[in-house]
């Protein structure tokens, strides 16, 4: 299984997994045995799925990270400047 087809899959199945009986179908169709399909749909019925995150909010979170380590960066570099000046005055 190619990693894209797995995630849209997945989001797939994440949405529809309160309507179990066309989940089951729609695993089958993609060539999961008929037990397979009941079994995979037994383990990720109870996901939490409240508690993921969109691409959005990583996208953000990545934003917010890639900032504050280009403010580490400057900082550090102007410690840096400030003790070469006060090595070298």
């Amino acid at each position: 299984m190619q990693k894209s087809s797995f995630v849209v899959q997945f989001w797939y199945m994440s949405t529809l997994v309160k309507d179990t009986h066309d989940l089951i179908n729609f695993l089958q169709k993609k060539g999961y045995s008929k037990e397979q399909a009941e079994g995979f749909v037994e383990a990720v019925k109870d996901f939490d799925t409240d508690k993921l995150a969109t691409k959005d909010q990583l996208s953000l979170v990545i934003t917010k990270i890639n900032f504050l380590m280009g403010l580490n960066v400057a900082v550090f570099a102007g410690i840096i400047v400030l003790l070469l000046e006060k090595l070298f005055v």
